[in-house]
């Protein structure tokens, strides 16, 4: 009993949605710290994620579910088409700029990464995706924190294909705060094949800036 509710008090840390944390401490309350620590990883994100969405600002959360489904077309796809680019700035239309990038940064802070994809997957690549329209230095600042924070470049099983998201995006964003952000990832990463990325990601950004 002291066990699961150390864990649960550890779940809750950045968890400031009351019915969030009353799930919390239900689920903790049948986990031990013999449970297997990729279950309880996950876990914890998938609590993270909830409350996430449920400290959204109430015109997110009325256009969430929309978004929730148009990013499901990213299933499968490593980059986004430019048709699925512009229908999802479409569907964001309703929300000011400001709001938008608010949004992304919530998403960005609050969303944590995992071994598995949970339903809540793609619609945080979506909201990665749609940066490379955005030419916000905080942006681009934010992505580059989400991967460092989460160690997308430091345990390669842990989702390599967000890493991707982030570095493709990065590579894609309009200014030239990019090319530093990436070359800076680039000295944090020992995986060949992320490096690769983060290289083409860099040739590319200089090429269009």
């Amino acid at each position: 009993c002291e066990k699961a509710s150390e864990i649960a008090r550890n779940s809750e840390k950045g968890i400031s949605d009351p019915r969030v944390i009353e799930i919390s401490r239900q689920f903790y309350s049948s986990v031990s710290f013999e449970t297997p620590f990729r279950f309880r990883n996950d876990l914890s994100t998938l609590l993270r994620r909830m409350n996430c969405l449920a400290t959204l600002p109430a015109q997110v959360s009325q256009i969430w579910p929309d978004w929730h489904n148009h990013s499901h077309l990213l299933a499968n796809k490593t980059v986004p088409s430019k048709q699925w680019l512009d229908a999802a700035l479409a569907l964001l239309e309703p929300l000011s700029e400001g709001v938008l990038v608010e949004t992304i940064l919530h998403v960005l802070k609050g969303a944590g990464a995992c071994r598995h994809n949970m339903a809540s997957h793609q619609a945080i690549r979506g909201m990665i995706f749609i940066c490379s329209r955005k030419p916000y230095p905080q942006l681009a600042e934010a992505i580059a924190q989400y991967v460092l924070e989460e160690g997308l470049l430091i345990e390669k099983t842990l989702n390599e294909r967000l890493a991707n998201t982030c570095i493709w995006t990065l590579g894609q964003m309009p200014g030239e705060m990019a090319t530093p952000i990436l070359e800076r990832l680039l000295d944090q990463c020992r995986f060949p094949s992320l490096q690769m990325r983060i290289n083409a990601a860099i040739e590319r950004h200089q090429e269009n800036h």
